[in-house]
């Protein structure tokens, strides 16, 4: 039996993905991970794969050890697709971001994405492919998204790195980097709890669809890319912070954030 899996299930990016690989006559379920499974339920009757739902927190251990269990359960199952979405971003100041808040972005972001790619590859035959969802904001220092931008350095780290392990095994790992998506929660649930909404990024401009981000990040990972950008703005972030220093990059993005 050959499985999708998609964190961040519920909604947004995840759920793009999910009507994407129901296209895909080679996979025999589709597996969705997220905490709102009212959510899930709504569109799954939309699909013409078998689906499992899973209404899990990844970042808990026990959580873990049922998608475990449930990969073990049937002799042969084999994962075609990791993809993972869930993550969450907060825009705000030192002050503002609570340290309980950090810590959940940290380990959500970074810890449980690693715990699940380790468990998933156990079962990841030749030519199984993985898309981890970065950001843009993972190639320069983001202040006022501090640790958001941080978390996700770190995720396309450890991306890129484990593409380079897994080679001999013909799987492709991918960073999927977008820049803003409108129409997924991200934007407003970054703002959320601010005490003057707007004030710290008040430019959200040139945001993309996250059916456009689903799509171009399929097809590049089908071609083996190790980092996607999907579209102009990201690609030229993506080169613009290669030659350009964090002591440029950082003030300058202080400046758009502002207009």
């Amino acid at each position: 039996m050959k499985v999708a899996i998609v964190t961040g299930a519920s909604s947004g990016l995840g759920k793009e993905f999910i009507y994407r690989l129901d296209k895909n006559s080679k996979i025999d379920e589709l597996w969705l991970i997220a905490r709102r499974e009212n959510l899930m339920q709504e569109y799954v009757k939309d699909l013409t794969h078998k689906v499992r739902i899973f209404a899990l927190d990844i970042t808990l251990e026990s959580s873990i050890q049922t998608i475990k269990n449930a990969l073990s359960e049937e002799k042969g199952t084999e994962v075609s697709y990791l993809i993972n979405c869930a993550g969450f971003g907060k825009v705000g100041s030192y002050y503002e971001v609570s340290p309980e808040v950090n810590a959940s972005m940290i380990d959500l972001n970074c810890r449980a994405a690693v715990v699940l790619t380790q468990l998933v590859l156990e079962y990841m035959p030749k030519g199984g492919n993985i898309i981890q969802v970065c950001s843009v904001a993972a190639f320069m220092p983001m202040s006022f998204m501090s640790v958001y931008a941080a978390s996700k350095a770190f995720l396309y780290r450890y991306t890129r790195a484990l593409r380079w392990e897994l080679r001999g095994m013909s799987i492709k790992v991918s960073a999927l980097c977008p820049f803003w998506i409108k129409d997924t929660e991200f934007i407003s649930t970054s703002k959320a709890d601010l005490k003057e909404e707007g004030t710290v990024v008040k430019n959200f401009k040139f945001a993309s669809k996250a059916s456009i981000v689903a799509k171009r990040g399929l097809f590049y990972n089908k071609l083996g890319f190790g980092v996607i950008t999907p579209g102009f703005i990201p690609t030229f972030l993506r080169i613009g912070n290669k030659i350009t220093p964090a002591c440029i990059s950082v003030p300058l993005w202080n400046l758009w954030r502002k207009l």
